[in-house]
């Protein structure tokens, strides 16, 4: 049975973003399906105008004058970004392990011939349905496409652990939403928040899920790393940083490094092209990042998908909150380490607090449990049998 998948598809720098769609094409496969992105952009037909407006619309002039100068004045930083992604390679892992459709939709209508009639559709997961996130203008078309509105009523609809990105929603989209997710078979959302509010929007039935990468081990990820990988001289910490914002000066953080007779290897992901410092940076593959998880003392990070990966290795972590958050309010890490019950691996001011050990056995005992009986597993399961039987 074939699948189509509602999700972000590319990535130059984000690490997360591509691994949570390589794990769920592998859990499709898994489950009997032949699965492809169904690749859409929303704004490949904006033009600079139409851009301009929308963020006027929703940001303000000011803002968004702002942002455009901020943007020409720092152009050569996206040279410079646009240099070292290439030494990432996303695309060769992307053509290698991801399936993609052949053709960039441009609108969702386009949905209803592309797949058979009877298919299973998939949307998550990531933030796809942070609607409060996207521009006004865009929202109006990625609406349709992310809640599957042109999708036949004859396919399943399933999403699986999609983020809304948000603790609570105020879009003005709220009544076409909850229209639109009622005709789904299954809805799971990524936060525990996110049930909250589908609810909000008119629709009960939702399921919490974990992220698809949790639904593969550190054993099927251990397979597509690179045997020729580069071997570290030494123990290390790993520092993923989706940007280079941290509560705490980074020579402080070397320097504590160094007293623990560790080197510091420092990644970052989704770069932010405005701040600068004078550490050595590195930029590895997936494979190379994977390794890097797999093989570091103790991890620091300020990205989701870099706590995921460190529980999915076992690793002595400590998440380091982001700006945008107050306190520890990250809905998404609150969801995950509330439900693996470590909720004391948020960076506090001591570095040392890394080093406390985590009691890996149990979480792999849950873990292992999790992925074979899911909502959504079990879902892909049911389905998958009985389309066996009617064909």
């Amino acid at each position: 049975m074939k699948a189509g998948i509602i999700t972000y598809w590319f990535s130059e720098s984000n690490y997360g973003t591509v691994l949570q769609n390589y794990a769920v094409q592998t859990i499709l496969k898994k489950n009997g399906y032949e699965p492809t992105n169904i690749r859409f952009s929303s704004n490949s037909t904006l033009s600079f105008k139409e851009k301009i407006n929308a963020s006027v619309k929703q940001y303000g002039i000011l803002a968004t004058i702002g942002g455009v100068l901020k943007r020409k004045f720092l152009a050569f930083s996206y040279k410079r970004n646009q240099k070292n992604d290439a030494q990432r390679s996303f695309k060769s892992f992307i053509d290698q392990y991801i399936s993609n459709s052949e053709e960039v939709l441009k609108s969702s209508e386009q949905m209803k011939s592309l797949l058979p009639e009877k298919s299973l559709y998939v949307v998550g997961s990531d933030q796809i349905w942070n609607v409060d996130d996207m521009l006004c203008f865009y929202a109006e078309r990625e609406i349709p496409y992310v809640f599957l509105e042109n999708v036949p009523d004859a396919s399943k609809k399933i999403s699986f652990a999609a983020s809304l990105g948000t603790t609570t929603s105020s879009s003005p989209y709220k009544e076409k939403i909850g229209t639109l997710l009622k005709r789904f078979d299954l809805i799971t959302v990524r936060e525990k928040n996110g049930i909250e509010i589908c609810k909000s929007f008119g629709v009960e039935n939702v399921f919490h899920h974990f992220d698809p990468t949790l639904m593969l081990d550190r054993f099927d990820y251990r397979n597509l790393i690179d045997n020729k990988s580069k071997p570290q001289n030494g123990k290390y910490i790993l520092l993923y940083l989706l940007n280079d914002a941290t509560p705490f000066p980074l020579s402080t953080f070397y320097k504590w490094a160094k007293n623990q007779g560790m080197q510091v290897i420092y990644v970052n992901g989704n770069t932010d092209r405005f701040k600068f410092n004078f550490h050595k940076k590195t930029y590895p593959s997936i494979p190379e990042w994977l390794d890097l998880i797999d093989n570091a003392e103790y991890v620091f990070t300020n990205s989701f998908h870099g706590t995921v990966f460190s529980i999915i290795f076992n690793k002595q972590f400590l998440y380091v909150n982001q700006k945008k958050y107050k306190g520890n309010n990250n809905p998404r890490l609150e969801s995950l380490l509330n439900s693996l019950s470590i909720t004391d691996r948020f960076y506090d001011g001591d570095f040392a607090k890394v080093c406390k050990e985590i009691d890996y056995k149990s979480i792999n005992d849950y873990l292992e449990s999790y992925r074979k009986t899911s909502q959504v597993v079990e879902f892909l399961k049911k389905n998958s049998e009985c389309e066996k039987i009617q064909s």
